[in-house]
């Protein structure tokens, strides 16, 4: 096959979906931008905060399950709950559940 066979290549070299490419760079999600997630949100934060929620140092008690999550689940759990606590209360029960 030579290089001009090759149907991967175009002009613009190599791509992996054929098409128009975008000319502008895609914009980045900023925290806070965007008014109705943010009103979203601030109708499950209190939603949320009626689920007791405990945790000590040896584990967490999360609607009355208890059980005990290793350090790298605890980070994701805390990145979750930065953008849906409902979510993120749901992990950890499920979590909670499986150990």
């Amino acid at each position: 096959m030579t290089h001009s066979d090759n149907p991967d290549q175009t002009k613009d070299g190599p791509s992996f979906l054929p098409g128009p490419k975008p000319a502008a760079p895609i914009p980045r999600y900023e925290s806070g931008s965007d008014p109705g997630l943010r009103e979203r949100l601030r109708g499950t934060a209190r939603d949320a905060a009626a689920i007791p929620a405990v945790s000590d140092a040896d584990g967490f008690s999360v609607a009355g399950i208890e059980g005990m999550i290793d350090r790298k689940k605890a980070n994701v759990a805390a990145k979750i709950v930065e953008t849906d606590p409902d979510q993120a209360l749901r992990v950890i029960r499920n979590w909670l559940l499986d150990d």
